[in-house]
């Protein structure tokens, strides 16, 4: 009997303590990264009765608020708001018929209104970690249509990925980040005449473009100054100006990239009063990351390469005329061919003597001449990924932009 109660007693304990770890679990509330929404169909029965089958639509992908309501999430961006209480597709007069919520896993199921000869039903499921949210949602159409069935069914799937936990303080930027360089300092002439600078007249932002990663950030430059130029201690405030985009802007200019982010670009804006400055981000993969730097360390060589070769009839420089001229000398040297042959014919014996001569005279000379030695291999120099820029070995950051410097195969 005491084993029984003392088994009992273990088996609360064991409950409690893990309710207690459950509730300790930090929240979902803050800003995610969403991946695109992908919708896959599948077409059973469907014949000319039915219309046009069903095609993917989805949703695209970009930064998330998220929020806590009880029990529920509330998502807005990303595609359109959702809560985790309803399903993914809105069925036109379709009513939810199950609903289960619970720390970390969300299950409702949704159909048609009774009497609709349409009839549907979808069921979505949600799964969530402390730092990652998972969306799958099914659906099952059947329907007739003048004798004819139609069935079809489809699949919805997305994912979330945390950014910034709500209540959290923002990450300070890691010590690799590349920085914008600091702003020149104002000449000592100028002091006089900016002890007692205007109200801010203009907004200046640098890098006017950068290039990151995915899961890159990267911390952009603002300057303030009144009319005559004296600068001022205002800072303005920073936003996302493409919408949609995967990434998110933090205080005083940073952006951090999502890392599921795709090739693309978007802008950043920063505003004061009434003036806004933007600034392109551009998302390359590792790979198209690498391809973008080797592109403009050849750009940086002056195209000698690409100058080489052209489009047949282009007009970058090359007229079109010039290919009809070459035409019209390569006639005139079929006409002089014979000519030619004759020529080379009678001079190939007096280049033979010359040729036999001059090899004499270089063998008796060949004491007098002075041995030259190749030039040195070139040192290796560094690029910079953002504006193309070349520099020494020894250099480190770009010179305009503070980029870090990557080396030059």
């Amino acid at each position: 009997m005491r084993s029984h109660v003392v088994a009992r007693c273990t088996a609360t304990l064991a409950l409690l303590a893990s309710a207690s770890r459950a509730d300790d679990r930090p929240t979902l509330a803050g800003t995610w990264s969403a991946s695109p929404l992908v919708e896959r169909w599948v077409i059973g029965a469907w014949g000319d009765p039915c219309g046009p089958k069903p095609a993917p639509s989805g949703a695209p992908g970009g930064a998330v608020s998220i929020r806590e309501e009880g029990s529920e999430l509330v998502t807005s961006g990303a595609g359109r708001p959702f809560r985790t209480s309803e399903c993914w597709e809105s069925l036109p007069g379709g009513v939810r018929s199950a609903h289960g919520a619970s720390k970390r896993a969300w299950h409702t199921e949704c159909s048609s209104a009774p009497g609709d000869a349409r009839q549907a039903r979808i069921v979505t499921n949600l799964s969530a970690t402390d730092t990652t949210i998972t969306l799958d949602e099914t659906g099952q159409y059947q329907f007739v249509i003048d004798g004819q069935n139609c069935t079809a069914s489809a699949r919805r799937s997305r994912s979330y990925i945390l950014l910034h936990r709500e209540g959290e303080a923002i990450p300070e930027p890691a010590a690799t980040e590349t920085a914008a360089p600091a702003p020149v300092p104002a000449p000592q002439a100028t002091a006089g005449r900016c002890a007692s600078p205007g109200e801010p007249a203009k907004l200046s932002l640098w890098p006017p473009r950068k290039l990151l990663r995915p899961g890159e950030r990267f911390t952009f430059g603002a300057t303030v100054a009144d009319a005559a130029g004296c600068a001022l201690d205002a800072r303005p405030t920073w936003s996302l100006a493409t919408p949609g985009a995967r990434a998110v802007v933090q205080g005083g200019g940073t952006v951090v990239v999502g890392s599921d982010a795709t090739d693309g670009a978007f802008e950043v804006a920063a505003t004061l009063g009434a003036r806004t400055e933007r600034v392109r981000v551009e998302i390359a993969s590792p790979s198209r990351y690498l391809a973008l730097l080797e592109a403009e360390s050849r750009a940086s060589d002056g195209g000698a390469a690409g100058a080489a070769v052209s489009p047949e009839g282009a007009s970058d420089g090359v007229p079109a005329q010039m290919g009809a001229a070459a035409a019209v000398a390569r006639d005139d040297a079929r006409g002089r061919r014979t000519a030619f042959v004759v020529t080379v014919g009678g001079s190939t014996l007096a280049l033979l003597a010359a040729s036999l001569w001059l090899a004499r005279r270089a063998r008796r000379k060949a004491t007098d001449l002075a041995v030259v030695t190749p030039p040195p291999p070139a040192p290796r120099g560094k690029i910079c990924p953002t504006c193309g820029e070349r520099f020494a070995p020894e250099a480190s950051f770009c010179g305009r932009d503070g980029t870090t410097l990557v080396l030059v195969n």
